[in-house]
């Protein structure tokens, strides 16, 4: 498996062998309909190989998001982080991630203007993937009829990727958020394809489980969607290895004044010191949501049938 290659803007930009295949989007989450057309890409330059030639695969991306930069939203937690955009890249053999950086001057880019200044005189692209519903440029004027037409005066050519449904809508990044936001797993397994992995690092917490007897590793809250309060199913990855673990998201509202947290306490033997490192935490299934407690022996009685409902699960599904 090839590793993906980062790249930002023009400054530095690489030579990309011949032919190349480029497709463009957020590509937040990596949702089927994204993994449709990095598919119909890989297909692509697979046909250009099997001739001899040394195609090139791209993906192209901005970066703030363009909702953002245009003030359509005042905030956007993201489904996945760059580092796993990059790991999934590399999964479908893509070979760059070109991230164009979105600014409120490049908006006013007109689909035209983009064809031929990105697409085709910085990129030097042969075939443009895309989806069949997808616009670009100024206003969103740049459908499908403008983009091919505009694609056509230079040689180049245009594939379009039908829509991909789920659960009888079009799957979309934001039903995935919303699915998030509300703690339905099951729905973001259906969505994405996968189960929801939040890649952060573990900080310094106030040692609150430990004190009760079941110390937890303190999640860094970052840029990506934190799913709804309550206590879950979770695998931790830390330094190559998966471990069980149950992970409590919410203000601990059984302690007073707790800012909110996500907590993973990790079902294992092992002395292991998770601090300032890089982990990634995996959401299975939600278990309950977040309880007050009168008193601590209670709360230390419910995470004990937590964890034994957590071992059942792991049990029964074994993974």
């Amino acid at each position: 498996m090839s590793k993906t290659l980062l790249v930002r803007g023009t400054a530095g930009l690489p030579v990309f062998g011949q032919p190349v295949v480029a497709t463009l989007g957020s590509f937040d989450g990596f949702h089927q309909g994204h993994i449709a057309l990095l598919e119909k890409v890989n297909q692509i330059k697979s046909g250009w190989l099997k001739e001899g030639l040394k195609p090139t695969s791209l993906v192209i991306s901005f970066h703030p998001h363009p909702s953002l930069v245009l003030k359509k939203r005042t905030e956007l937690k993201l489904i996945s982080s760059l580092r796993q955009k990059l790991q999934i890249l590399s999964q479908y053999s893509v070979d760059f991630l070109y991230m164009v950086h979105f600014t409120k001057e490049f908006s006013l880019c007109s689909a035209e203007d983009f064809v031929r200044d990105v697409l085709v005189n910085k990129l030097g692209i042969n075939t443009f993937v895309i989806g069949e519903d997808a616009t670009l440029g100024y206003n969103r004027r740049g459908n499908i009829e403008v983009l091919q037409k505009n694609l056509e005066i230079y040689g180049r050519k245009l594939v379009a990727v039908s829509k991909v449904f789920g659960e009888g809508e079009r799957i979309s990044s934001e039903r995935i958020r919303e699915a998030i936001k509300c703690g339905d797993l099951k729905a973001v397994r259906a969505l994405l394809g996968r189960n929801y992995i939040l890649d952060s690092y573990v900080v310094s917490g106030v040692q609150v489980g430990r004190r009760i007897g079941f110390p937890t590793a303190n999640i860094k809250q970052n840029e990506q969607i934190i799913p709804a309060d309550g206590v879950y199913v979770t695998k931790i990855f830390f330094n190559g290895k998966a471990y069980q673990s149950i992970t409590n998201v919410g203000n601990c509202p059984t302690f007073s004044n707790r800012s909110h947290s996500v907590e993973t306490h990790i079902l294992t033997d092992e002395n292991l010191d998770l601090y300032t490192h890089r982990v990634e935490v995996e959401f299975l299934e939600k278990i309950r949501d977040e309880i007050k407690f009168s008193n601590i022996q209670d709360l230390q009685e419910q995470i004990k049938a937590d964890i034994a409902f957590t071992n059942a699960y792991f049990k029964q599904n074994q993974i």
